[in-house]
């Protein structure tokens, strides 16, 4: 606390008090009751990483290697309350919990056959690969699932398809 300034100091002093017992002079403080339960407060903070996941864009150079200096960026502040902490903060959170989505794009790979003829394929291309946690959680799990969806809504498809001609 030796190289703390004036606010840092008087912010632990008042937590101090409001933690070590009830002081004459400060009201009874009641704090108001959670509009939320735990479960959808985690829900809608999901839902809240993945709309910015999904609107984010992928223009950033993310790695994993710079973990360490984020980490000492965050720590080298020494006012908890300082809006460029606040900023560094998000940012952090921003890189390492919403992260970045993947990115593929389709391409047409065409080749020529012995026999003179020229056969196309098409393929994905991985142009930015995921990165944070929802990044990596999009790409591998919600992606499956929106997949498996569209699966089986083709599958119902087909198969009032052939009921048709029963």
């Amino acid at each position: 606390m030796v190289h703390s300034n004036s606010r840092y100091k008087s912010v632990i002093l008042v937590l101090t008090l409001l933690i070590s017992g009830q002081v004459s002079s400060f009201p009874t403080i009641t704090m108001p009751a959670m509009p939320l339960s735990k479960e959808q407060a985690a829900l809608c903070v999901g839902f809240s990483m993945w709309l910015r996941l999904k609107n984010k864009g992928t223009k950033f150079n993310y790695k994993s290697s710079d973990w360490e200096s984020d980490l000492k960026d965050v720590m080298s502040s020494l006012n908890i309350l300082d809006r460029a902490f606040y900023v560094k903060l998000v940012k952090m959170f921003d890189k390492w919990c919403v992260g970045r989505r993947i990115k593929l794009i389709e391409i047409t790979k065409r080749s020529k056959e012995e026999d003179g003829s020229v056969s196309a394929r098409k393929d994905k291309e991985l142009v930015v690969s995921p990165f944070g946690a929802m990044g990596l959680f999009d790409a591998h799990i919600i992606s499956h699932i929106e997949a498996l969806v569209k699966n089986i809504d083709g599958f119902g498809k087909i198969k009032t398809f052939y009921a048709s001609y029963e």
